[in-house]
C-alpha cells in the first residue's frame, strides 16, 4: 500500500471512529455526517476514474472569473449563498446543509478533480440533494465556476 493510500485509510478510520462514538462535528449537527460521506469516499477511494487527473484549463483571468461568477449565481448561489457560505435561501432547510464552499475551496483536498467530480455528479450517492450538473453544464462551464470559487468568490459583475 503506498503512503498516500495509507494516509487516506488512516484518516478515514479516525473520522469514522469519531462519528461512531458520537464525537466531533459530525455527530453534533444533523446532516453533517452525510455531507462528510463524500470526503470519506474521496479519502478511501479517490474520485471515479473518469475524473482522475483532470485539471482546470482556465487561468484566473478577469473574463473567466466573471463568466464563472455568472454561472455560479445562476446555478449555485441559491443554496450555497453569494459568497459560498452555505447560507442561500433555498438551502436553509436542506439536510445535509449546503457545503461551505468558501472554506472548502481553501482546503488541500479541494483539488481540481475533486471539484469537477462533486459538481458534475452532485450528491445523490451521498444522501444529499445537491443536483448533478453534468447534464446542464458542460465541463468548461464547471471549470469557470471552479475558477470563480478559487478567486475567493471575487464579485466582478459587469465591471472591467
Amino acid at each position: 500500500m503506498n503512503r498516500m493510500r495509507l494516509l487516506r485509510v488512516l484518516l478515514a478510520t479516525v473520522l469514522l471512529s469519531g462519528a461512531a462514538l458520537g464525537l466531533g462535528a459530525f455527530a453534533q449537527t444533523p446532516g453533517l455526517d452525510q455531507r462528510a460521506e463524500r470526503h470519506r469516499a474521496f479519502l478511501q477511494e479517490g474520485v471515479p476514474l473518469e475524473y482522475r487527473s483532470r485539471r482546470n484549463p482556465y487561468p484566473a483571468a478577469t473574463m473567466v472569473i466573471r463568466d464563472g461568477e455568472a454561472l455560479y449565481r445562476h446555478h449555485c448561489a441559491a443554496c450555497h449563498g453569494a459568497n459560498g457560505e452555505g447560507d442561500g435561501a433555498a438551502g436553509r432547510d436542506l439536510t445535509p446543509p449546503p457545503a461551505l464552499l468558501a472554506k472548502l475551496i481553501k482546503r488541500r483536498r479541494s483539488i481540481d478533480e475533486y471539484l469537477l467530480w462533486s459538481i458534475s455528479e452532485g450528491g445523490a450517492r451521498f444522501g444529499s440533494e445537491m443536483p448533478a450538473f453534468k447534464d446542464s453544464l458542460d465541463e468548461d462551464e464547471i471549470w469557470q465556476i471552479v475558477t470563480f470559487m478559487r478567486s475567493g468568490f471575487l464579485a466582478l459583475g459587469e465591471a472591467d
